[in-house]
């Protein structure tokens, strides 16, 4: 199966074209996410199988042990949207998109690939599409490649079947060690996601003038190989556990992961026959000729 990280591959795929269209509407949304899919279904299609598109919910979970987490990640993606549609000195646009008005038209084109589509799309309430995507990558045995840019799913290479594809590299990424590569990530944080480093406070990344301790690689390398309750305090300690929740996939709560494997069980609500109909209604005259690589 193909695993999609749906939004983190769409919003991607946005950012880059905005570049060159400043200017965003739900018809150019509609295209950019039906082109990106059908690339991939063609590129991994023989060997993988059929798409399927897993979906980020609202208030994760996440968010009821650390609050911070991802507390700055929509004011990090509008700066960014601000910054690469940004008019050119001495022209001015009429319409520049804003983060909610991409999210607003991602959600609407999601809704209309599940209702369309044969593809499986998997949303679990108060689940990221990482939880669905480690989830079915631990209990569904079959070859697997994930399409995301997210680094974190590399610690799902420690099962045989798993590969990952990276969109933003346009590459396998590939990772040597899963085991260590979780323990690293565990000790350093993710920046991305509001987490920080193990020897840092919670608040490190939400409060102004605030810093991260830093972590130098010649300890980093020597903890790696250490039992933490050697060399960490209690406050350490605590970090320590404070990122395996945040990072570990192994710490999904069970309830999602058998709300995950419920939605993925389920028959897809799209039909092929849907496919025609859909692109009459919504004039994709570009990508008829491809219909059939859907």
């Amino acid at each position: 199966m193909i695993l999609v990280d749906f939004n983190q591959v769409m919003i991607a795929t946005i950012m880059i074209n905005l570049r060159n269209s400043p200017t965003i509407d739900v018809d150019l949304v509609r295209h950019m996410v039906l082109n990106t899919l059908r690339s991939y279904r063609q590129r991994f299609g023989n060997k993988y199988g059929e798409l399927v598109l897993c979906h980020d919910a609202r208030n994760p979970w996440r968010r009821d042990i650390f609050p911070q987490y991802k507390a700055n990640r929509a004011k990090q993606k509008a700066a960014t949207l601000a910054r690469v549609t940004a008019a050119p000195d001495g022209v001015e646009i009429d319409e520049t998109p804003t983060w909610l008005h991409v999210i607003n038209g991602l959600n609407q084109i999601r809704d209309e690939l599940r209702e369309t589509f044969p593809y499986k799309n998997v949303w679990v309430e108060r689940a990221e599409a990482d939880d669905v995507i480690a989830t079915i990558c631990k209990h569904v045995h079959e070859p697997t490649i994930i399409v995301s840019s997210d680094k974190d799913f590399q610690q799902l290479q420690k099962y045989p079947h798993v590969t990952q594809w990276s969109p933003t590299k346009k590459a396998l990424l590939k990772c040597k060690d899963p085991e260590r590569f979780l323990r690293e990530h565990i000790f350093r944080g993710d920046v991305s996601d509001g987490v920080p480093n193990f020897l840092s406070a919670d608040d490190v990344f939400v409060v102004e003038g605030k810093r991260q301790k830093p972590i130098s690689t010649k300890k980093l390398e020597t903890w790696m190989d250490l039992d933490p309750d050697d060399f960490c305090t209690d406050v350490q300690l605590s970090n320590l556990d404070r990122n395996r929740q945040m990072v570990d996939f192994t710490y999904i709560p069970t309830e999602i992961a058998d709300a995950a494997l419920e939605a993925y069980a389920k028959t897809p609500e799209g039909a092929r026959s849907k496919i025609f109909p859909y692109f009459i209604k919504h004039k994709l005259t570009r990508l008829m000729t491809n219909i059939q690589e859907f």
